[in-house]
């Protein structure tokens, strides 16, 4: 048989009174376990707290939740991101039916740990002769290389006993008369004075944050300015790392704002190291970060920046080797690095790479060297060849690494004086050419592969033009079908198949298979780069990139005055867009440039397909505005999702016009049957489509041609010069004003500028004609002819 006794605990202020729990606590005894999550590398720590209760078969079971004002949510400025510090809390419950018990919760939060050390959850209880009393303290925050204890009140305490199986239930209530809170904490407020902190305040050596409704914050705070962290126990984090999973790493420096940029510090060992945090605040791993163009640094798996060599696979599986300083960390670059005690060495390139193979270069003295470089090992060859050209010729490395120049001379092995000259210019062991010696007035002739000049040669054809070749400067060979840097790598020369520099425009495939078009000055013959390149009579352009190719797409810059400016270049022929849309944003908006290439703003009037007005509007980002509206002139104009204006006076008068066209052929003429619905007269027609289209007023009466006058001027319609080419949507009143009544007069609209649509006499109904012949078999001999606002 089994017998189960409940307790329940009750809380008034901040005192715990439990009855029977030492009792029951004696008896059953409590076990209590603190459980640390691993400490990373940078000696952060999220501490996991587990309170446990085990007991026997026979279970008595304490409980107690709380009925405090604890808010049950965070306050709005507490946390904005979730760190995966693990907290473990737990409610111990009991079951009561007294209405006027007191029941009180504790959470035990595991809060972030400041150094290596773990904090420990444990559980104590107490019995007296007369009463239990179960203390709750909150675990807090750890100093450096120290261990808090944590108690945590609730206990869940299991009681053998082999008695009767009937469950029996035992509730101890006491009432105790609440007192309010004047100083210090309750729950996550604390009080001064009887008030509620709210903001940033120091309390004892540590730091919170309350929010508006006296709240204190955890997890990530964002000031607006900084971001901080709270741990569990609301105490700032200051001068220690904070990880939130695997890949996120904060460190707070020591006013608790969250670092970004470089850290430099010692560790215990005086070793010193420098990490990274980027803009997100996250601690940067395998990987680079640039300072400025002579400053790397590579950071490894625990994010300490690298010293000495480094050899690695790149994503191309190219084995590379890169140096960094040992002390300043820092990548270096353009240098040697010696090795094998002095008898070789590395040059790091101006990436910082260790080259191979062939090196040339401008050394100290404005002079051209070249240097070799061994394709496994990276090292400087010396005292050695190095063939080139399959065979038919070489360099020879001196003592110091450098491919010698002029005259060699030794004995060979069969013990004969040999002579070998070498390019002054290109260092390359000369074959089949001339070596000028003793004042230009002899030469040596060396083997059968040329002249091999070195860098540009510049010279006058046999027509008498400029021409420009280039010699590679490590090979020293005529450089073809390809690109020689000049003017400190701003600007190129392209070779072409027959060695010379190419003039105008380039198209060439690119490795990727994509086309590319470049442009060469026509005189200077360099290559073109942020630059305009005028084609197709001047009525469009490349525009040659930073690395000489024509852009495709958009182009953003900032203009000679300051200006933002837009243009965009067709993706395949690469031409400079104009007077033509470009679309973007997956279609749903688009730039329109102008006649100069350039993405208008503002509003854009254009005369559509059918001879009407039409409006877009782009916004100062120059994307064209769709599906919303913009004031416009006092007016709120809607654009539709094809990014025109629905509801200008451009586009009533399109309704106005549909009203004509539906009626065309199927209504019939009378000046007294002028209302509808199977005749009309002509000023009839014109203000029933005029109504219908909202460009006059619903109240406005069915006038005649004199009163049409009045309230076409009245909306805004003003009366067009003599001369004006009509355009679709003007109307025309025949005869002079006065006199128009009757037989006196006619109107209608225009459909295009040479032709109306209008209820006549003529054709009894409504009808299409041509303007100029309509007025002239009229009889009439006035013409005024209205156009309506824009807007």
């Amino acid at each position: 048989m089994q017998t189960k006794e409940h307790f329940k605990l009750y809380k008034s202020g901040k005192m715990w009174v439990s009855a029977l729990v030492g009792a029951a606590a004696l008896v059953t005894g409590v076990q209590v376990s603190a459980d640390t999550v691993s400490q990373t590398p940078e000696n952060n720590q999220t501490i996991t707290a587990h309170a446990e209760a085990t007991t026997s078969d026979n279970q008595v079971t304490l409980s107690a939740t709380t009925s405090q004002d604890v808010p049950s949510n965070t306050s709005a400025a507490a946390t904005s991101e979730a760190a995966t510090s693990e907290v473990t809390s737990q409610s111990v419950s009991s079951q009561a039916s007294q209405a006027d018990s007191q029941s009180a919760h504790v959470d035990s939060q595991a809060d972030h740990s400041a150094t290596s050390q773990s904090a420990t959850s444990q559980v104590t209880s107490q019995s007296a002769s007369s009463q239990s009393t179960a203390t709750s303290e909150a675990a807090s925050q750890s100093a450096t290389s120290k261990s808090q204890t944590s108690a945590a009140t609730s206990q869940t305490t299991t009681t053998s006993a082999s008695q009767k199986t009937n469950t029996r239930t035992v509730t101890v209530s006491k009432k105790v008369a609440s007192a309010q809170v004047k100083n210090g904490w309750d729950g996550n407020k604390y009080y001064k004075d009887g008030t509620a902190l709210t903001g940033f305040h120091q309390i004892g050596d540590k730091y919170y944050h309350f929010d508006n409704n006296g709240y204190a914050v955890t997890g990530v705070y964002n000031d607006g300015t900084n971001k901080q962290y709270y741990n569990r126990d609301f105490s700032q984090v200051r001068n220690d790392y904070v990880r939130f999973d695997n890949n996120r790493v904060y460190y707070f420096n020591e006013i608790g704002n969250a670092v970004t940029g470089l850290r430099t510090f010692y560790t215990a060992n005086g070793i010193k190291r420098v990490e990274y945090y980027d803009p997100s605040f996250n601690k940067v791993r395998n990987t680079y970060h640039r300072v400025d163009p002579t400053t790397t640094y590579y950071f490894n798996n625990d994010g300490f920046a690298v010293r000495g060599v480094r050899e690695f696979t790149n994503q191309n599986n190219e084995r590379l080797i890169e140096v960094y300083d040992d002390d300043t960390m820092t990548k270096l670059r353009s240098t040697y690095v010696p090795t094998d005690n002095g008898d070789s060495a590395y040059y790091l390139n101006a990436n910082g790479f260790a080259v191979k193979g062939l090196r040339g270069y401008i050394d100290a003295n404005g002079k051209k060297q070249i240097e070799y470089y061994n394709e496994d090992t990276f090292k400087q060859v010396r005292n050695d060849y190095y063939m080139i050209d399959g065979g038919k010729t070489a360099y020879f490395f001196g003592n110091d690494g450098k491919a010698v120049r002029g005259i060699r001379q030794f004995t060979d092995a069969n013990g004969k004086k040999q002579i070998e000259a070498y390019n002054n210019q290109n260092m390359a062991q000369m074959r089949n050419a001339y070596y000028m010696i003793d004042g230009n007035t002899s030469a040596y002739y060396l083997g059968n592969d040329g002249k091999a000049i070195r860098g540009i040669r510049q010279f006058t054809d046999a027509k008498g033009k400029k021409q420009v070749e280039a010699y590679n400067n490590q090979t020293m060979k005529q450089m073809r079908n390809a690109y020689y840097m000049i003017d400190n790598n701003t600007s190129a020369y392209y070779l072409g198949n027959d060695g010379k520099a190419v003039r105008g425009i380039r198209q060439f495939t690119d490795a990727k298979g994509k086309k590319q078009i470049e442009a060469y000055n026509n005189q200077t013959m360099k290559q073109m780069r942020n630059a305009y390149y005028m084609i197709d009579g001047n009525t469009s352009a490349y525009y040659l990139g930073s690395n000489g190719n024509a852009v495709r797409g958009i182009r953003q810059f900032t203009d000679a005055n300051g200006k933002k400016q837009v243009e965009a270049y067709n993706n395949q022929t690469m031409k400079q867009m104009r007077n033509a849309y470009y679309m973007i944003d997956n279609n749903t908006s688009a730039y329109y440039l102008g006649s100069n290439g350039k993405a208008v703003k503002g509003q854009r009037w254009f005369t559509r397909s059918n001879g009407a007005l039409g409006l877009e509007y782009y916004g100062n980002d120059f994307k064209q505005v769709r599906n919303q509206y913009v004031r416009i002139n006092g007016k709120n104009i809607y654009f539709g999702s094809n990014g025109l204006a629905t509801n200008t006076n451009a586009q009533l008068l399109e309704v106005a016009i549909s009203w004509f066209q539906a009626r065309k052929g199927k209504v019939d003429y009378s000046m007294y049957q002028r209302l509808g619905p199977n005749s009309y007269d002509c000023s009839s027609a014109v203000y029933l489509a005029l109504k219908q289209a909202g460009l006059m007023p619903s109240y406005t009466m069915i006038g005649n041609t004199e009163t049409l006058f009045v309230d076409l001027e009245a909306q805004g319609w003003t009366a067009l010069p003599a001369g004006t080419k009509p355009q679709r949507g003007d109307i025309f009143i025949w005869g002079k004003r006065g006199t128009t009544l009757g037989a006196g007069g006619h109107t209608g609209i225009f459909t295009s500028s040479d032709k109306i649509i209008h209820c006549n006499y003529a054709d009894n109904g409504i009808s299409e004609t041509n303007y100029n012949k309509t007025f002239a078999n009229s009889g009439l001999y006035y013409a005024t002819i209205y156009r309506a606002p824009r807007l």
